[in-house]
């Protein structure tokens, strides 16, 4: 009897630290599948980011081989659920400058991005900057896509940068400045070096009228007289106002600004082929957005304004040209004693012939198309000072290329 008893307790000693071990044993197996699952969503938290990083590539993809991007992501999603093996990747597109995407090729974008991998999620926001590739033709001073003429009553003088012509260099008089022709006609005389067969320069690659006109405010109604008036973001009492000063204005025929001051930029479109805007007497144009034209005509353009001697006076015009939402360099008033310099600053484009008068100052470019004809014919002795800006932050619309970069240290991930 007590023989058995002691196998008895034996059998259940044996069996209780069988089960100790057996639950030990099972208890292990719990802590390496923990420990083990863990590690599978450590690797995949990693391989996540990892998912992030290809998003923003694949987006810098899009926008590389895909010239109207801007458009085609206007909704915001840049793609869904792609696969990345594994995984899958999302991500949104926006505009942090204005969140209007299709208006301003050189704004930056925002990707926001959600990225997955197993049952890891990584989300992350990330900016992409614009780098603008300019055009060559940004680096003359006056080009002619066409013909340019200097008349025997002309004088051309350049400071800073080259006359470039594409066609024929017929010159009568003086061009006071170097020359790049792609052909010479007449040289005349040059004072500065002279390149002829000159390497042809690009158009823009699209309409410069058309790309602005996308992004202009039109004036209420057709005037073919500008004269004594404000132009600007803040005040215009031709049209509703827009923010960046781009306004278009379309004459019924031929039309003249004078004696008025634009902070901003003015798209003529002229009714026909015919028809020529001219610029007169005394104005003062300037860009309010850096970069951006001073003037874009579709048609002729005649320059007759007058800098030498010459200012933009509100006593003589009873005009007060720097009101409330109009100032001039940080300034507004209510007074007519102010004066500003008779000039134009900045860009000019003009898609036909542009016949240039009197001894106009420019600050900046002229770039004339040249449809149907001349480009550029000099009947005065303008003068341009080339602003090298103009080359290193190319105006919209007048570049090789944009590319998108990532911005260093805006790569952030976002808190779930």
């Amino acid at each position: 009897m007590n023989l058995a008893r002691r196998q008895g307790f034996s059998y259940i000693a044996v069996l209780g630290t069988s089960l100790i071990v057996g639950t030990m044993a099972l208890g292990s197996l719990s802590v390496l599948r923990i420990q083990s699952r863990a590690s599978l969503d450590a690797i995949n938290s990693i391989k996540a980011r990892e998912n992030g990083r290809t998003a923003v590539e694949l987006g810098r993809y899009n926008f590389t081989n895909d010239p109207n991007w801007r458009t085609t992501f206007s909704n915001g999603q840049l793609f869904t659920n792609r696969s990345t093996g594994n995984g899958t990747m999302s991500a949104t597109i926006q505009d942090p400058v204005d969140n209007n995407l299709g208006n301003h090729p050189h704004h930056p974008v925002r990707l926001q991005i959600t990225a997955n991998q197993g049952r890891a999620v990584q989300k992350f926001e990330v900016d992409i900057a614009a780098n603008p590739v300019p055009l060559e033709v940004l680096k003359n001073a006056v080009h002619s896509w066409t013909n340019l003429q200097i008349q025997s009553t002309g004088t051309l003088a350049v400071y800073g940068a080259p006359v470039g012509i594409n066609g024929s260099l017929t010159n009568d008089n003086v061009i006071d400045g170097d020359v790049l022709a792609t052909a010479i006609s007449k040289q005349g005389t040059v004072t500065g070096s002279v390149t002829n067969a000159a390497p042809i320069l690009d158009l823009p690659a699209d309409s410069i009228v058309t790309k602005y006109l996308e992004i202009g405010t039109e004036f209420t109604n057709r005037v073919n007289l500008i004269e004594n008036a404000v132009i600007a973001p803040g005040f215009n009492s031709f049209a509703p106002l827009n923010s960046g000063g781009v306004y278009i204005v379309r004459p019924t025929s031929n039309m003249e600004i004078r004696n008025t001051r634009i902070h901003g930029t003015l798209i003529v479109v002229m009714p026909s082929t015919g028809h020529r805007l001219t610029i007169g007497e005394n104005v003062f144009f300037q860009p309010a957005v850096p970069g951006y034209p001073a003037l874009i005509v579709q048609g002729h353009l005649d320059l007759s304004y007058r800098s030498d001697g010459e200012i933009l006076s509100e006593s003589v015009l009873a005009t007060n040209f720097n009101p409330a939402g109009a100032p001039y360099e940080g300034s507004s008033d209510t007074d007519t004693i102010d004066s500003y310099p008779s000039e134009i600053r900045g860009l000019i484009y003009v898609t036909r012939r542009l016949r240039w008068y009197n001894n106009g100052l420019l600050r900046g470019s002229v770039l004339s198309e040249g449809q149907g004809g001349n480009g550029i014919e000099i009947h005065g002795t303008p003068r341009v000072l080339y602003d090298p800006y103009l080359f290193h932050a190319p105006a919209p619309w007048l570049t090789k290329q944009v590319n998108m970069i990532p911005v260093t240290g805006t790569w952030k991930q976002v808190v779930q």
